[in-house]
């Protein structure tokens, strides 16, 4: 049975990422890193975007950077730096590594090394790693039918985990990641492109703006594919900011500009990635974890610009066509298996926010409760007895030097499946509830 190490400690970092680079090579980091930022060298919000599609990978290119300059990498540049993800890749990734068969351990460092260069396949990896670690920390029995294929338990298995020791059987456990993009029409590079261009046209006004102005601009479809097409558009933006008014365009485009209070962002950062001015773009353009530009100075002036598509973006309609698929082709149906959805866009406290809206009576249900019911109340689910949202992974670090996994699971259960056991109850903490 392959050994997920669970502990990870700072002090083990120079040692770690040695041995690393000997085993994954560097080079596979260093590549991909290079090419982003030579593909993103004129977009600080395409850089930055890249940054953090690609954390483990621009993480690891800071480690070589770090451990060039220091002659290794020194745990208190782990802390400073937050390489704290990639310390618990690398921790676990090696000790997985080093206690399989030679064919295994070629095809864990060739998927390892597949990840570096695509960011969905790296989510996958790292939630199937969550996933683990928290049944790992459970003291329950973990079985990887991709890395014991040959194990009578798993073998031809296509389900991500066996947790063995659950139920009369054992449970299956399929893990989906969803991306940001997922289900949605504009997606988020190309947002940002038209942005980048958007903020050009916009520069000379928003340090002048005296006042807060929202813009949101809302397109047919999706988004000009080519530069000419979203300068063009970033000019037809720019005009009705100047003239402020909104307009409806002969192609559908529609743009709607509308004053705010400054008072809404007082002391808050001029930048949109910040909890703060996220929670105020959503309040005062009235959309919901969309890219935004947010422009201006500080308690003096802002632009708030969001772009968006006529066509309804469908992320619980995408995320469980994706369940459904896993409920039919990957878990078995001759035991009981568990679909879990890694949201990397969610931090814990949104997802205890949703959690704490459900358990409000007075509240209605969240969609994420309402497409779950509608899921498990489908045909052919019975073998399907429980659901799980998940929060991004998060390490930080505990007074004695070893890292503690973050993260937060809104988990229904499903009783009246015909495979339900009461071990299932439970497993993911306070957040269980029924669908």
């Amino acid at each position: 049975m392959p050994i997920l190490e669970t502990d990870v400690y700072l002090s083990s970092a120079p040692r770690l990422f040695q041995r690393f680079v000997t085993v994954i090579e560097d080079r596979h980091w260093l590549r991909r890193v290079k090419l982003l930022k030579d593909h993103s060298k004129r977009n600080d919000f395409l850089r930055a975007h890249h940054a953090s599609e690609n954390a483990i990978a621009f993480q690891l290119n800071t480690c070589s950077e770090l451990s060039k300059k220091y002659g290794h990498l020194r745990p208190e540049d782990v802390e400073q730096h937050g390489l704290m993800p990639a310390l618990g890749i690398m921790t676990q990734v090696l000790s997985l590594q080093d206690g399989l068969p030679a064919p295994q351990r070629k095809a864990l460092i060739g998927r390892v090394r597949g990840t570096l260069s695509n960011p969905e396949d790296m989510r996958a990896f790292q939630l199937e790693m969550m996933v683990a670690t928290h049944f790992g920390l459970r003291g329950n029995l973990v079985r990887w039918p991709e890395l014991e294929p040959d194990h009578p338990t798993v073998r031809g298995a296509t389900f991500d985990l066996l947790i063995e020791d659950i139920g009369e059987s054992g449970l299956e456990v399929e893990c989906k990641a969803v991306s940001h993009d997922k289900g949605r029409t504009i997606h988020r590079a190309g947002a940002l492109t038209f942005y980048e261009e958007l903020r050009h046209e916009l520069a000379p006004l928003s340090g002048e703006i005296r006042t807060g102005l929202v813009v949101i601009v809302t397109v047919p479809d999706a988004l000009p594919a080519a530069r000419d097409g979203q300068r063009e558009l970033a000019s037809r933006v720019h005009s009705q900011v100047i003239a402020g008014s909104s307009a409806t365009f002969d192609d559908g485009v529609q743009v709607r500009i509308e004053p705010f209070d400054m008072a809404r962002l007082r002391d808050v950062e001029i930048r949109p990635d910040t909890p703060a001015a996220r929670a105020v773009v959503d309040s005062v353009t009235g959309t919901r974890n969309r890219g935004a530009l947010v422009m201006g100075r500080r308690n003096v002036g802002a632009i708030l610009v969001v772009v968006q598509s006529m066509k309804d973006d469908s992320l619980m309609s995408a995320v469980f066509d994706t369940a459904r698929v896993a409920a039919r082709r990957q878990l078995t149906a001759q035991r009981p298996g568990i679909v879990l959805l890694g949201f990397n866009g969610i931090e814990a406290d949104q997802l205890a926010s949703i959690a704490q809206q459900d358990s409000d009576p007075s509240q209605p249900p969240t969609a994420a409760r309402v497409a779950v019911s509608e899921f498990l109340g489908s045909s052919g689910r019975a073998h399907v007895v429980g659901v799980g949202f998940l929060s991004r992974n998060e390490l930080t670090r505990r007074a004695d030097g070893q890292m503690d996994h973050g993260g937060l699971s809104y988990y229904f259960h499903n009783e009246p499946s015909p495979f339900w056991r009461p071990d299932f109850r439970g497993m993911f903490g306070v957040t269980d509830r029924s669908a």
